[in-house]
C-alpha cells in the first residue's frame, strides 16, 4: 500500500510539471516573444541589405521585417527597440521606393518613418538611435517635397 500511494504521490508531482513544460516549449501555440520578433524582423532587415539583393526583393524584405517589428510593438506601445526598428525599415523602403519612382509610396514610408522615431524618442529621450533615425525620416520627408511646399 505504500509503494502504491508513493507511485500515486510521484503522479500528481510529475504530470503538472509536463503540463507546464509543454506550454513553455516554442512549439506551443503561445504568442511568440517580442525578442523573436525583433530577432526575425532583423533577418529581413539584413537580407534586404545583402549585397546582390534585387530591389523587388528588397522591399519585400523590408515589408516583412515592418511586420515582424509591429508585432514586437504589440506586446506594449512603448517597445522602444521595436520603434526605432520600425522608422529604419519605412525609411529605407521609402529610399528603394523612390529609386523606383513611386512617390506616393516613398512619401507614406517616410512619414512612416518619421511618426515611429518621433514614439521612439518619447519613450526613450536618451536613446541615440530615435535620434538618428529621427533626423533620417525628417531629412527625407524634406527631400520628397515639392520645390514649392519647400518654400
Amino acid at each position: 500500500m505504500f509503494k502504491a500511494l508513493f507511485l500515486h504521490t510521484r503522479f500528481l508531482i510529475v504530470v503538472p510539471l509536463l503540463f507546464a513544460l509543454h506550454l513553455l516549449s516554442p512549439q506551443s501555440s503561445l504568442p511568440q516573444s517580442v525578442g523573436d520578433s525583433l530577432r526575425k524582423g532583423d533577418e529581413y532587415h539584413k537580407e534586404s541589405r545583402a549585397a546582390g539583393t534585387p530591389r523587388g526583393r528588397a522591399i519585400e524584405a523590408l515589408g516583412q521585417a515592418i511586420k515582424e517589428y509591429e508585432a514586437a510593438l504589440k506586446s506594449g506601445d512603448g517597445n522602444y527597440e521595436a520603434l526605432w526598428r520600425l522608422a529604419r525599415a519605412h525609411r529605407e523602403r521609402g529610399e528603394l521606393y523612390a529609386r523606383e519612382k513611386k512617390e506616393d509610396a516613398e512619401k507614406s514610408d517616410y512619414l512612416a518613418s518619421e511618426r515611429y522615431a518621433r514614439k521612439a524618442i518619447e519613450v526613450s529621450p536618451n536613446g541615440d538611435e530615435g535620434h538618428a533615425q529621427m533626423s533620417m525620416a525628417v531629412g527625407r520627408v524634406a527631400l520628397s517635397e515639392s520645390p514649392r511646399r519647400k518654400i
